[in-house]
């Protein structure tokens, strides 16, 4: 039990900058994009709150009544959180590219949110694992997603070019 807190102790710690940089998303694109741009920044700064809500919660009953069990509705929440994090970054995308709010690589939002799709659990849909090994298919689906979000953050690094407003 303490070796499971031991691991999403870091994991909860990822998403605090992660919260800070949809934040710092969110406030840059605000004025730029359009509506569904908009609602999909909200909705991913809402996600993050939410992961990180329900992973806080998560240790702390783990360490307060680790026999009583994780309640069903925190793991709801969390993995409701992390799909709204990924749809937020897809109808963002979709804005992205329509409005041509990043100075290049418009596709990379849309990137990091279909990479939702590895997170997937594949044995829901009778698809087996297309790795043999149990630990390889979350490492694939953790690098993708992490060269997602890096592909992502050099494309808002570029300040030659600031958001044009949507028309």
């Amino acid at each position: 039990d303490t070796f499971v807190t031991l691991l999403s102790l870091p994991l909860f710690l990822s998403f605090v900058p992660l919260l800070f940089a949809l934040i710092g998303t969110r406030l840059r694109f605000h004025q730029s994009a359009g509506a569904l741009g908009q609602v999909g920044l909200a909705l991913s700064v809402a996600g993050c709150a939410g992961v990180i809500v329900s992973m806080l919660a998560n240790i702390l009953l783990g360490r307060v009544a680790a026999e009583i069990g994780q309640p069903s509705w925190m793991s709801y929440g969390a993995v409701v959180s992390l799909l709204s994090i990924r749809i937020g970054y897809i109808l963002f995308g979709v804005n992205a590219v329509r409005y041509r709010l990043l100075p290049r690589w418009n596709v990379s939002p849309l990137l990091v949110g279909s990479t939702v799709v590895l997170s997937l659990p594949f044995d829901w849909f009778g698809v087996p694992a297309f790795l043999p090994l149990q630990w390889a298919t979350p490492f694939l689906h953790f690098v993708i997603t992490g060269a997602s979000w890096l592909l992502l953050g050099i494309a808002l690094m570029d300040r030659r070019r600031e958001p044009q407003p949507a028309s």
